[in-house]
């Protein structure tokens, strides 16, 4: 199982590099369209696009990929693409608790380079608090969110 899940990592760091790197991070999609019905001639209005996703800062994309598969997995989702990414920035968090402290631990006072990253999922958002190499943190009202959202 545990292998499964890092080639799905695998795979998703490799379309989401390509995807920011690819169309210079961050393209207009087509928000929809008129196309003629072959069959009647009548105009038929295309589905909306959903909105691009915003473009990611330098060393976001496996924090990204990883806060994206942890909510798919918390919310029961069968696709990552059922989570949509609404922003990314990168921050400076006051401490090593990502200014989302555990009140079990007893974080120092330095400041931690990161991301805060805001997905959206089944009509929700969702915030991930995170370092620039592994933590992660899905952060409520400055807590972190234990078990299932």
């Amino acid at each position: 199982m545990r292998g499964g899940t890092c080639v799905v990592i695998a795979a998703w760091l490799v379309v989401v590099s390509c995807s920011a790197s690819g169309s210079g991070g961050g393209g207009a999609e087509p928000q929809g369209s008129v196309e003629a019905d072959a069959a009647d001639g009548e105009a038929v209005e295309a589905a909306p696009a959903l909105p691009p996703e915003p473009p990611l800062p330098p060393g976001a994309a496996p924090l990204v990929a990883r806060a994206r598969l942890t909510l798919q997995g918390r919310m029961s989702l069968a696709d990552p693409w059922d989570v949509r990414l609404v922003s990314v920035e990168a921050v400076t968090w006051p401490d090593p608790g990502l200014d989302c402290p555990d009140p079990e631990l007893r974080p120092s006072g330095d400041p931690t380079d990161g991301f805060l990253i805001v997905l959206e999922a089944a009509d929700r958002t969702f915030e991930y608090h995170t370092d620039t190499r592994y933590s992660i943190v899905l952060c409520s009202e400055g807590r972190p969110v234990r078990g299932r959202p």
